[in-house]
């Protein structure tokens, strides 16, 4: 038994402070520049006067009078021409100094309350801790039998007949998810720790991310430096669907690539090349990218793993992206397409859209292929840049811990717009956390918040390409896989009964 998702909280594009300064900056354009032309006329209107033969004046002096007259009435009157004009410029100047004096205010709001959350969270995350280890404690106190009851409805459910260390563990799970602010400062804290532990390591997620990286390296661990096979899935086993009309459509396709490569065995990652065609003609392309599928630290054959999610995060170049580039040019060679002569989307879930988002940053990449659209679900994106030539939709569950890992609130970005609100709840989603990080659930929320018939002009705005308005398509999945021992990769047929 579920409920449909509350309505989400929505960050950036139209919504975004960066829109309002941009609105503030074109309107003291428009406001100098008719300013200027106002000024203009009225210089024009002198001339013209001033261009009338003096010698005529003696022949109708009453006529010429009432000429100079008008023309001091409508040039040179307070309320004027010219007084108009410099009224608009003085206006258009005021306009722009108030949205340089806003931009700084908001920035400087932006790292004071920055500043202030990391202040915080140690406390807070003390508190919390000390709250729940009282209220276990407590719970477990003997008592006589008859005054069980009384314990029961004065501790929380997670605290109720379980030893301390359990209550603990669910009181402050419980508390994560009641509250997930508490995960940014429990995460901001865990950040300070590790600059306390080593710092010459900036207390950044990016910094101390390559930081682990390289320890792990030095144990021969997290290594990721042979190039993986790129293996093209059979056409029998391939999954034939629709173009897609929106994001909701997209995840779903990835949720099933990560259980198509769940139910294989997990030796191998699989990814969707589609190819969408409008009726009109026109061709754009969605790469699909899967969340991660095996969190083994000893390079697994499966490359979406532990190494490529801290290589994404910290920035650092990863056997996956040369592997995605590869599955997209043999694609695209199949349907003799040039790179960069259709546009592309990359959609991903988890660590596929940090990958996604990755890609789409890196300028040869972008450029190369003409990425101009991205669509993560779940993902910690918010401090990864994209350029204004980039689109990105973003879905987030306010309690899954994953996308509140950058610690950093949604980008506040003309081109990026961002979706953040609670899942149809579902049976145990009050005792874990992840439950709400899943494909399937991201897929529901999206579909609520962002159908295709979607009236948000954001939404509409992003959907507003061919990626979304395809009448046909194809659909190419890969297998990405490190090299190794011979391993066939059972897959077998992407049908309802496997999905």
């Amino acid at each position: 038994m579920s409920r449909q998702p509350g309505a989400p909280e929505r960050t950036g594009g139209a919504h975004s402070t960066v829109a309002d300064l941009t609105d503030m900056r074109v309107t003291a354009s428009v406001l100098e520049t008719e300013g200027n032309a106002v000024r203009r006329a009225g210089g024009d209107i002198v001339s013209a006067l001033l261009d009338l033969p003096a010698s005529a004046v003696p022949f109708a002096p009453l006529h010429a009078a009432g000429i100079a007259a008008d023309e001091l009435r409508l040039v040179h009157h307070p309320n004027g021409i010219l007084a108009t004009g410099v009224d608009l410029e003085l206006t258009a100047r005021a306009l722009r100094g108030a949205a340089v004096a806003y931009a700084v205010r908001d920035a400087s709001l932006a790292a004071s309350l920055r500043s202030f959350k990391v202040i915080m969270a140690p406390p807070r995350v003390a508190l919390t801790l000390y709250g729940t280890v009282q209220v276990s404690l407590a719970a477990s106190v003997p008592l006589p039998r008859k005054w069980d009851w009384a314990r029961d409805a004065a501790m929380p459910p997670c605290a109720r007949n379980i030893n301390p260390l359990a209550g603990v563990v669910g009181c402050t799970t419980a508390a994560l998810i009641a509250d997930p602010e508490l995960t940014d400062a429990t995460l901001l804290t865990a950040q300070q720790l590790l600059f306390v532990v080593d710092p010459m390591t900036a207390p950044t997620l990016e910094a101390q991310a390559a930081a682990v990286v390289r320890y792990a390296r030095a144990g021969r661990l997290l290594k990721d430096d042979r190039p993986l096979t790129v293996t093209p899935v059979a056409p029998h086993e391939r999954t034939h669907l629709a173009p897609p009309r929106d994001a909701a459509q997209v995840i779903s396709s990835i949720d099933r690539l990560e259980t198509t490569s769940a139910s294989a065995g997990n030796t191998a990652s699989r990814i969707r090349v589609r190819q969408v065609t409008t009726a009109d003609g026109v061709s754009a392309w969605i790469v699909e990218v899967p969340g991660t599928q095996d969190w083994s630290a000893d390079r697994p054959r499966n490359p979406s793993d532990a190494a490529a999610n801290l290589l994404a995060v910290a920035g650092m170049p990863s056997s996956l992206y040369p592997a995605i580039e590869k599955a997209l040019r043999t694609s695209m060679a199949k349907k003799g397409v040039t790179p960069g002569s259709q546009p592309v989307l990359i959609a991903g879930h988890s660590q596929g859209g940090i990958v996604a988002t990755r890609l789409a940053q890196d300028r040869r990449f972008r450029q190369t292929f003409r990425v101009t659209h991205v669509v993560t679900a779940g993902s910690p994106v918010s401090r990864i840049a994209l350029p204004a030539s980039v689109k990105s939709l973003d879905f987030a569950h306010r309690a899954d811990p994953v996308p509140r890992l950058d610690t950093q609130g949604p980008p506040d970005r003309m081109n990026r717009y961002g979706l953040t609100g609670d899942p149809a709840r579902r049976v145990g989603d009050e005792t874990d956390p992840i439950a709400v990080h899943g494909a399937t659930r991201y897929a529901d929320s999206a579909a609520h918040w962002a159908p295709a018939i979607s009236t948000d002009p954001n939404v509409r705005n992003f959907y507003d390409s061919p990626f979304f308005h395809g009448t046909t398509g194809t659909v190419d999945d890969y297998h990405l896989q490190r090299p190794g021992p011979p391993d066939v990769v059972a897959t077998p047929s992407d049908t309802p009964a496997n999905r």
